[in-house]
């Protein structure tokens, strides 16, 4: 039972991001990607201020001040990215860029951590990073402003190293709510400079993006805490499926094919990175 309730939990991560996506889409047809950046992290930081209010001031208290910075500098560059960038493609390409985030975090681990990397991996990366390389030129020419969702993504893959060596040494909630301040103070110089007045329905649908930013943190903490990553880590591509049928749905747009043929060359690569990972853990 346990088992069924992480994967809903998980699921419910993966509705949340893929509506996230499109709220940042939608509102960077208006709105700069600073603008955007910067409230996500401003309603983010907002909502988590009332459960670090109710233990104060232990919560306030911390000892790994310089990682909550470099957390959120990574974190500032890759939304950053990710919000001027989801003005150029679609949200299901977007999702397909995601699934690379194996790749780098292979290659990141190779060079930082010196982990050994034997050539099949290897052979799946080379495969991953093609059809990342598809999903961007859909028309055969190279969208050099697409390519801020591939910088993004080495930032997330960074973040995902970074979180795996050190963030276990600090609770959840102060170590979220450090990282949305951070990145709040560090867009705030570029959203002033860009800024344009909101109107009464862009500041709730701003609301609900930083809402969402925490809510799906949440939800993985939950599916994780009730699920094994092996049975996780597959259903991950379904994302794909809820960002098509989302982005059809609220904005009328598909995907172009290529991002298809992206699909069929990065998730088998990803899997099998994520598969030899689980089994390499088994094993101990």
């Amino acid at each position: 039972m346990l088992t069924i309730f992480g994967v809903l939990w998980f699921l419910l991560s993966l509705l949340i991001g893929s509506l996230n996506d499109i709220l940042m889409q939608t509102l960077g047809g208006t709105y700069s990607s600073a603008q955007v950046t910067f409230l996500r992290f401003f309603w983010g930081t907002l909502t988590l201020l009332p459960f670090m209010v109710l233990e104060w001031p232990q919560r306030f208290r911390t000892r790994r001040m310089p990682l909550h910075a470099l957390r959120a500098c990574l974190l500032f560059g890759a939304m950053s990215l990710w919000a001027f960038s989801l003005n150029w493609v679609s949200v299901p390409t977007a999702t397909v860029i995601t699934f690379t985030i194996p790749f780098f975090t292979l290659i990141l681990a190779f060079f930082l951590l010196h982990e050994r990397v034997d050539w099949r991996r290897w052979l799946a990366t080379v495969l991953g990073l093609m059809g990342a390389a598809i999903a961007l030129n859909p028309s055969g020419g190279f969208q050099l402003e697409a390519s801020g969702l591939l910088v993004a993504t080495l930032f997330f893959a960074l973040l995902d190293i970074l979180n795996k060596k050190y963030a276990i040494q600090e609770p959840m909630l102060p170590m979220l709510f450090y990282s949305n301040l951070i990145v709040l103070a560090l867009s705030a110089l570029p959203a002033l400079f860009f800024w344009q007045s909101l109107t009464t329905k862009d500041h709730a649908l701003f609301c609900l993006l930083g809402c969402g930013s925490n809510g799906i943190l949440y939800a993985l903490i939950k599916a994780f805490q009730k699920a094994e990553i092996s049975i996780l880590a597959p259903l991950r591509y379904l994302e794909l499926l809820f960002s098509t049928g989302l982005s059809y749905l609220l904005l009328k747009v598909l995907p172009p094919h290529s991002t298809w043929y992206a699909a069929l060359l990065i998730i088998p690569s990803s899997f099998f990175v994520l598969y030899t990972v689980v089994q390499r853990k088994a094993k101990g």
